[in-house]
């Protein structure tokens, strides 16, 4: 496999922010605790150090499991001479888990735009997709604030891809 023929996007953080925030907050209390840098009224770095390897064996366990939701990321990869994608989903910087599929049945990308909904709201964005020959299918290549930002970026992907630029117009069924 060539490198000049795979392309790679990291979608970002795999969770959402608060529970990635709260993640670091119970990550930084356990590791203090653990250097016993916390002088607290009740002594708790005393009790963990009394407690034997099963309560230090259980701190590592529950800092692995904080660990796991402040770093996973998620992306897509693409191989452009083999006309196939992997979604992939990655842990601990390392640790990269996805399944290779075909795209040759989406001879299509176009501009979509979508909804996310947040703790504040609502975010608009616009999404260059690959689509089926009759638009009920998609896979979400990436994701751009602006429509303009999205239609200036829709023919180089169409290019690097291999495939045509269209509108996005389903013909019937139910988009998946």
């Amino acid at each position: 496999m060539n490198k000049e023929n795979i392309i790679k996007i990291k979608e970002g953080k795999l969770f959402p922010f608060f529970l990635v925030a709260t993640a670091y907050a119970f990550m930084l209390v356990l590791l203090l605790m653990c250097l016993e840098v916390f002088e607290l009224e009740y002594d708790v770095v005393k009790i963990i150090n009394s407690c034997g390897s099963r309560c230090k064996l259980g701190i590592l366990l529950t800092l692995l499991i904080f660990g796991f939701f402040t770093f996973a990321q998620s992306g897509i990869t693409f191989n452009t001479i083999e006309k196939k994608y992997k979604n992939y989903f990655l842990f601990y910087f390392f640790l990269r888990f996805g399944k290779w599929k075909s795209y040759e049945d989406y001879p299509f990308v176009a501009v979509i735009k979508s909804t996310q909904a947040t703790l504040v709201g609502k975010n608009n964005y616009y999404s260059i997709v690959l689509l089926n020959k009759s638009h009920l299918k998609k896979i979400s290549i990436k994701k751009y604030p602006t429509r303009e930002e999205a239609n200036n970026k829709l023919k180089v992907w169409a290019e690097n891809l291999n495939v045509e630029t269209t509108h996005f117009k389903p013909q019937g069924g139910i988009i998946l």
